[in-house]
């Protein structure tokens, strides 16, 4: 709340959908934009979805503080803990915090993610309750991509399909422990100019979602983009952080393994056998996250980890300098004078090449979730970033007539009388 990020540049109200426990405030907002009345008993008075998808598609169209500022309204439940968000003065950040500093001191309700966001509170089931992630599941089912790590999609399709796909209803528990961390974990669309959005309408993987962004339309009819390129002015596409996305591609999850099994490994406390809440990487409990499975030296499952992020993280390196390399040479076909209609094969390219970069170096596994596929993601970067730069020099040099086709016989290394007969 007092980073340069939010301070400096105007953030969405979106943000919240999974930065804070939102749920009863999308509520509140959703039934009093519906005439119902918002009072604790009604906020209580179950899950109610109509009202939370309602006042989830009004806050995407709030910039961060006034998202923020309805957040604070929304009673949570500890009325004797209204204390100051911090309580030794408002941190000094050099610039406007908006409404933080009006509401630091004078204190306000917390809504911290927790319980109540993956789990129901009357019977502790795993629940899903983030509508982002409601409407991008069933576009994926919709979609007809194959998903075979996810058997519960492949047998409502071939069902009734009289209601759209709902992981809280179809989706067995396995699959409930990694939708429960694929509410937040994945790509989206997060600003104003729409409903906060999850790309899966033609399936998950990178060239999918590119594929989905590049036909996508704002409400206004005006061509999607994320932002413009601050050197070249290519509308781009910006990657968040694709976990989900990626580990759809790997073996852990074709062979069944969830999210869960890996990053909260069960764990015992007394008689009770628990998934540990404490989410941290694998790496940091190798017994419990990797060898229940694995039945090789810690040292070992180490090592292939470490391997696969270093390759990885290499081919990022190479990826990103074919990237530097191509948006100098298309700067250097600008500055020859050439147009953006002259141009726009060149833009096609570099938002293909710096697209797949993005999708790999924001993704936080550092390729482990599917290294093949994090490897020809960014492969196919490199190529797009090369022939773009081809492209724009090609485009620069003059006009010159082609080499003519070799005249000379061409000789190979083995003696012409024991060449192998064609066909023989």
């Amino acid at each position: 709340e007092v980073t340069e990020r939010v301070t400096k540049r105007t953030q969405s109200g979106a943000c919240l959908h999974c930065h804070a426990s939102i749920i009863p405030t999308y509520r509140r907002v959703g039934l009093e934009s519906m005439g119902r009345p918002a009072g604790a008993a009604e906020l209580a008075d179950g899950f109610q979805w109509e009202a939370v998808m309602e006042g989830f598609r009004i806050m995407s169209t709030m910039d961060y503080n006034a998202g923020h500022a309805e957040l604070l309204k929304t009673p949570d439940g500890t009325p004797h803990e209204r204390k100051p968000l911090f309580p030794g003065g408002t941190p000094k950040s050099g610039s406007d915090t908006g409404n933080v500093e009006a509401h630091s001191q004078q204190g306000g309700e917390a809504h911290p993610v927790s319980c109540i966001d993956c789990h129901d509170p009357q019977s502790l089931a795993i629940r899903v309750t983030r509508p982002g992630f409601m409407k991008g599941i069933a576009a994926l089912a919709e979609s007809g991509a194959q998903v075979p790590h996810i058997p519960s999609i492949d047998r409502w399709r071939s069902g009734s399909r009289t209601n759209p796909y709902d992981p809280n209803v179809d989706a067995s528990r396995q699959e409930m422990r990694t939708f429960v961390c694929a509410q937040c974990h994945v790509e989206y669309y997060c600003a104003s100019k729409e409903t906060l959005l999850f790309p899966w309408g033609k399936g998950v993987k990178a060239d999918e979602i590119y594929e989905y962004w590049n036909e996508h339309r704002f409400p206004d009819g005006s061509e999607f983009h994320d932002y413009k390129h601050g050197e070249t002015g290519a509308p781009l596409f910006k990657a968040q952080h694709p976990e989900f996305e990626l580990w759809s591609q790997g073996i852990h999850a074709r062979s069944g393994v969830a999210c869960a099994d890996c990053h909260m490994p069960y764990e015992r406390q007394g008689a009770m056998k628990v998934s540990s809440h404490w989410v941290r990487s694998p790496l940091l409990n190798i017994n419990r996250s990797c060898q229940t499975c694995h039945n090789v030296p810690e040292s070992e499952l180490e090592e292939r980890v470490r391997t696969i992020q270093k390759r990885t993280s290499d081919m990022i390196e190479l990826a990103a300098a074919a990237m530097t390399e191509m948006l100098d040479a298309v700067r250097g076909a600008q500055a020859a004078g050439l147009d953006d209609s002259s141009l726009q094969p060149v833009v096609e390219l570099q938002r293909q090449a710096m697209w797949r970069l993005d999708f790999i170096s924001s993704e936080n596994s550092l390729g482990f979730h599917a290294d093949q596929e994090a490897l020809r993601v960014l492969g196919e970067s490199i190529d797009f970033s090369r022939r773009a730069q081809a492209k724009a020099l090609q485009l620069m040099a003059p006009e010159s007539s082609p080499l003519p086709a070799p005249s000379g016989e061409v000789y190979g290394v083995t003696p012409k009388g024991k060449a192998p007969i064609p066909g023989k």
